[in-house]
């Protein structure tokens, strides 16, 4: 043991048996006495922390949090090792949760902290914020009237916060809501579960919030294929290229002390080896899980991402909308344009383009057919419903429900929303998105694939979560593999409006050609089509002739 390391053992036993400087615990307005800018008094000050903060193990069964292997280089880096960024793939079960509450309790005893807890949804960041909530406000570790005002066990769903006297605070947000991630500044933050999310989420929003004020960030998840955090996770790993202030670690659940060691050789046995490896290793494989391992959430040609500003949606194109009816789940709907374009200079071949996207909830069926039309940007050539919106008894919506005893598809029809029934077979219409994402990245192929538009944030979400529920088993016949049937239900309503899209297999129309004022609009449907070929077809208002 080196001799800075046996003073930092001494300074923490100090502050366990006497508490911060000045012996006591501190008042209603006092944060704790520590010099922040003295590396081992930083680390001693979280060794007291650590010994308070009390974790149920077992029901019933409560001990002092004391880090495992995988947790330690997050919270006390050794000399050399310091960083600003942290990327932490986990396992399931390995404690990543409990990690990033123990740095946010500690940076709370801090004054003048401003920290975010941020993750794909507020469940998911409560999470978190929950432990947080636990040590600050019903353990009181740092004095009872610490805290000065706080949300949270068992408040309403949303944004929560905690306040202490000295300034500080944290804060939960929601990558669902782009808007707001905006605009503050930040000491630190945690991303939680961050392969379920968007490059962009961290790049254009989040990174900048820590610019002002030097914050620190701990981006955690468990992985999802070589994705983004996988390319950010090594930037902290290997010694001789990593980026200055990254550091990136596994916290692996066989390294947790409280879990059962036989029911992880269960998971080994009945795993395969790349689910396991992922699920319970914490590393990075092949996509294992994902319902659709094909995206690529990257730029064309390397991946399935098209900048709306280079490649713009027109008016000319043919665009379809495909809708998923919920009530008490969410409204769902996709917007997408077929184009007979050159994208990589092997020739014209046709796109689908996902532009447009939709999701909400608690709203009526009405609220909801108005707003996906008054959101229609383009003329659409045809739309899809989900099947069940047919059945009068079907998610009626907790607001209200239909005088009439009207189906939802019938309160869309009457408000102008006019669609054909979507093919529901998942298998059919999963084959259907697979296929179109394998061709997007095949060069000179006959026909073109499916991209989706950079500004589609939830689409791209929902591609990055999208997972099987279950072990699934699989065959391999040459490059294809049997499609499964049980998809995980939950927050699937974009994918399940993808698949209809797809399913009802969208096709370019030739614009026709027509006689009339420059500005007129054939696809606008105002007048009606004379020619029975579309190279003579020609579309007139009413009330005008054809010679």
């Amino acid at each position: 043991m080196t001799a800075q390391a046996a003073k930092r053992l001494r300074d923490a036993e100090a502050f366990r048996l006497r508490g911060p400087k000045g012996g006591s615990r501190p008042t209603t307005a006092t944060p704790p006495n520590v010099d922040w800018k003295d590396p081992d008094a930083v680390w001693a000050f979280k060794r007291y922390v650590f010994s308070r903060m009390q974790i149920e193990v077992r029901p019933g069964e409560l001990v002092a949090y004391e880090p495992h292997p995988g947790q330690r280089p997050v919270h006390f880096p050794e000399p050399g090792e310091e960083h600003r960024y942290y990327v932490a793939s986990a396992g399931q079960r390995a404690g990543k949760s409990l990690t990033a509450a123990a740095e946010v309790t500690t940076a709370m005893g801090m004054p003048g902290q401003r920290l975010w807890i941020v993750a794909p949804t507020y469940d998911l960041a409560d999470k978190v914020f929950d432990e947080v909530h636990k040590h600050l406000v019903r353990d009181a570790i740092y004095g009872v009237g610490s805290v000065k005002r706080a949300t949270g066990g068992g408040a309403k769903k949303g944004s929560q916060r905690i306040e202490m006297r000295w300034g500080s605070w944290v804060e939960t947000k929601s990558a669902e809501n782009m808007d707001s991630l905006v605009g503050e500044r930040l000491t630190g933050l945690v991303l939680d579960e961050a392969a379920q999310l968007p490059e962009e989420v961290w790049t254009k929003y989040l990174e900048l919030r820590l610019v002002n004020l030097k914050g620190w960030a701990l981006i955690i998840t468990s992985p999802r294929g070589f994705n983004w955090v996988w390319k950010y996770w090594q930037r902290g790993e290997d010694p001789e290229r990593r980026a200055e202030g990254w550091r990136s670690g596994k916290f692996r659940t066989v390294d947790n002390p409280y879990i059962d060691p036989d029911l992880i050789e269960e998971k080994r046995r009945t795993s395969s080896a790349t689910d396991f490896a992922q699920e319970y290793l914490g590393e990075f494989v092949s996509h294992s899980g994902l319902v659709y391992p094909d995206y690529r959430d990257e730029l064309f040609p390397r991946g399935h991402l098209f900048d709306p500003g280079e490649l713009a949606i027109r008016r000319d194109m043919t665009h379809f909308r495909a809708i998923d009816v919920g009530a008490r789940h969410p409204t769902a709907a996709s917007w997408g344009a077929m184009a007979r374009i050159d994208l990589d200079g092997a020739g014209e071949r046709d796109w689908l383009l996902l532009y447009g996207e939709y999701e909400e909830t608690g709203l009526s069926h009405q609220d909801h057919a108005r707003q996906i039309n008054a959101i229609s940007p383009y003329p659409l050539e045809q739309t899809w419903i989900s099947p069940d919106a047919k059945r009068r008894a079907h998610l009626t919506t907790n607001r209200t429900e239909s005088p009439d005893n009207l189906s939802p598809y019938d309160i869309y029809v009457k408000e102008g929303v006019y669609a054909y029934l979507a093919a529901d077979d998942f298998s059919a219409g999963w084959s259907m998105v697979t296929a179109l994402l394998r061709r997007a990245l095949e060069r000179g192929g006959r026909q073109g694939g499916m991209l989706v538009s950079r500004d589609c944030v939830k689409h791209r979400k929902h591609f990055l979560s999208y997972v099987w529920q279950d072990q699934r088993p699989q065959t391999m016949e040459g490059s294809r593999r049997d499609a499964p049937d049980r998809p995980r239900k939950y927050q699937d309503d974009l994918d399940d409006a993808v698949r209809y899209l797809a399913a009802g297999r969208p096709y370019y129309v030739v614009p026709p050609t027509y006689d009339e004022d420059d500005d007129y609009d054939p696809r606008g449907r105002e007048g009606f089509r004379v020619g029975s070929r579309p190279a003579e077809a020609r579309y007139l208002r009413p009330g005008m002739s054809f010679e």
